[in-house]
């Protein structure tokens, strides 16, 4: 506190257009001292701040060095208080504080100081100086893209996304349809039923918050094909998952937030079976994308090259566009242009008129990892696909854990080579640059069902998928290996409203046995539930999750499962409409 003498009170202003913002703007000079009495200073200090973007913006506070007395700040925009101050003494600052998230243009700053007895203060606040450093939001960058959005015609695509950070952010999704122009499309949020028609839109996240919105439309409406950008801080991540209403068949693509040279895709167009593709620039530029296809043995049997406009997008049968590839398994290479950006998704279509949608992989070291669940037998066929993605040969090793974490003999057959399966609970193969390998475990109609968890080692570049099948109705969802390090956990969101079942696989890849400490938040990101999961060495649990957490019955929400010092673990997650077709949820990490 400084006694009834007029002070310096200079507001910083940060560079907004830098990432993070370090230029000062402008120093303005207060001549303003407390009037009346007691510990509240009148009137409070007020200017007009302009918020460059939206997003959040943050204040801190540093006392004058002249100060004889302890004092804090109450920070109030457009007339709402924003946020409290600790005491501070002479010189000290209050570190960076939060005015939540600001939308672009002006707004109103008041800035009251509140004083404490001690020092020269003897219960009146006389007056108070200082700096105030403002630091505004650089505009968002981009932080991935969903490679295939569809709407109307019969057609629905639910966004879902996430908010891992423990800070409030914001984002904003954008919508480009083939050509790449700004797509208007019908959305709903989920939370409150608003509907709108935009092609961007923007969203407040709170910490672990969560936006989850549905685009559908008339089914009498023209078809609305294109591809969704999402721009905002690392801690955002998501998914959508695009369903087919006439059959209720449905898929997820995943938020690609990698950015590669190229993306591998492993298809399969054998056994009546086929496969497409989505591709989509997030580039401000129109570009050429060549491909390259190989054999499942890693052989060049074609090229090509696809045509994209600026955010453009196509989607395709490959046999169709691709004519080579009929009847064949192997891989197709989407090169990345000079300076661009690609996201892209397949999609396997099965004889019953099934879909799923299959992940790209990417050439990078892969030297262990696993899948979180397997199931073989009672109906149940998993199918495993391993690519090469590197340029020289490498080992694969699996293994195949039983619930317990003992090894689980399975019924192992070799599509590519044909004959028999074989029981086995493990197997190695050396594979080529670029080449496939696929085994499948079913077991014979009578078989009582193993699950289970698998293990994988590496010495080169070698990832990949499996896929679930349900044999009766020919279900199938894919699941990716599991292979990030340094991740603190993982991330599930769910919806268990509207007859929607949740299901969900957890495995201990460690030999030791691990607590998996479990939380769960509902749609407003309000924690319902504390919990674990406890598992031995090796082990796997698979479970309905309104069944080992009732809590989640007829709700929104997501599930955190958190990951111990010196363990790995894998998470994956299963959704299945009342119609039963399923498809999978990825885990999303932080």
């Amino acid at each position: 506190m400084i006694a009834r003498t007029p002070f310096l009170l200079a507001a910083v202003c940060l560079a907004a257009w830098l990432a993070p913002p370090t230029q000062a703007q402008n120093v303005e000079s207060i001549n303003v001292a407390c009037t009346g009495s007691g510990q509240q200073c009148n009137p409070p200090y007020a200017t007009t701040i302009n918020n460059p973007v939206r997003g959040v913006v943050f204040i801190e506070y540093t006392a004058s060095s002249g100060h004889c007395s302890l004092v804090r700040v109450h920070i109030s925009v457009d007339g709402v208080e924003k946020n409290v101050s600790s005491f501070v003494s002479a010189g000290e600052g209050t570190g960076m504080l939060t005015l939540g998230v600001l939308s672009q243009g002006n707004h109103s700053l008041s800035v009251q100081a509140e004083g404490q007895t001690g020092g020269c203060n003897i219960g009146n606040i006389a007056g108070w100086a200082g700096t105030l450093s403002l630091t505004f939001p650089a505009a968002p960058s981009l932080r991935g893209s969903i490679a295939h959005f569809v709407s109307q015609d019969g057609w629905q695509e639910d966004v879902v996304i996430l908010n891992t950070g423990t800070s409030e952010t914001s984002g904003q999704l954008k919508f480009s349809a083939e050509n790449g122009a700004a797509m208007p499309v019908p959305l709903t949020d989920q939370k409150t039923g608003m509907t709108s028609v935009v092609a961007s839109l923007d969203s407040d996240f709170t910490s672990r918050g969560m936006l989850p919105i549905t685009s559908r439309g008339l089914a009498t409406l023209p078809l609305l094909v294109g591809s969704t950008r999402l721009y905002g801080d690392q801690n955002l991540d998501g998914f959508a998952i695009f369903r087919f209403k006439p059959t209720n068949q449905e898929a997820v693509v995943p938020l690609e937030t990698r950015n590669s040279p190229a993306y591998i895709l492993a298809f399969d167009n054998t056994n009546h079976m086929s496969t497409g593709v989505a591709i989509s620039s997030i580039f401000d530029r129109a570009s050429s994308v060549d491909i390259i296809i190989r054999n499942d043995q890693g052989v060049q049997i074609g090229t090509s090259a696809i045509q994209l406009a600026a955010y453009g997008h196509t989607s395709f049968v490959l046999a169709d566009r691709l004519p080579v590839t009929k009847d064949l398994r192997g891989t197709l290479e989407i090169v990345t242009p000079e300076l661009g950006r690609l996201s892209a998704v397949g999609i396997r279509f099965t004889p019953p008129g099934t879909l799923t949608t299959i992940p790209v992989l990417v050439n990078e070291p892969n030297l262990s990892g696993s899948l979180a669940h397997f199931a073989s037998g009672g109906g149940w066929r998993t199918i495993l696909v391993l690519v090469n993605t590197g340029t020289s040969t490498a080992q694969a090793n699996l293994r195949f854990y039983s619930d317990d974490g003992s090894p689980a003999l399975l019924p192992i057959s070799l599509p590519q080579t044909g004959g028999p399966s074989t029981p086995s609970s493990s197997i190695s193969r050396s594979l080529s640059a670029k080449q496939v390998f696929v085994l499948e475990s079913a077991g014979g109609p009578d078989d009582p069902l193993k699950t289970g968890s698998v293990q994988f080692t590496s010495d080169g570049n070698i990832s990949g998928f499996a896929v679930f099948r349900y044999e009766p109705n020919g279900q199938e969802a894919a699941v990716t290996m599991e292979n990030r390090s340094n991740v603190n956990s993982y991330t599930i969101a769910f919806d268990n409203t509207e007859g929607v079942v949740t299901g969900m696989a957890v495995n201990n890849a460690s030999a030791g046995g691990t607590t998996v400490p479990v939380v769960i938040r509902d749609q407003n990101a309000v924690e319902i539930f504390r919990g674990a999961v406890s598992l031995p060495g090796n082990d796997h649990t698979s479970f309905i999750l309104t069944t080992l957490f009732p809590v989640t019955a007829n709700r929104r929400g997501s599930i955190e499962f958190l990951r111990q010092d010196g363990t790995q673990i894998g998470v994956v997650g299963i959704r299945s409409q009342p119609a039963l077709t399923f498809t999978s949820l990825p885990s999303i990490a932080r």
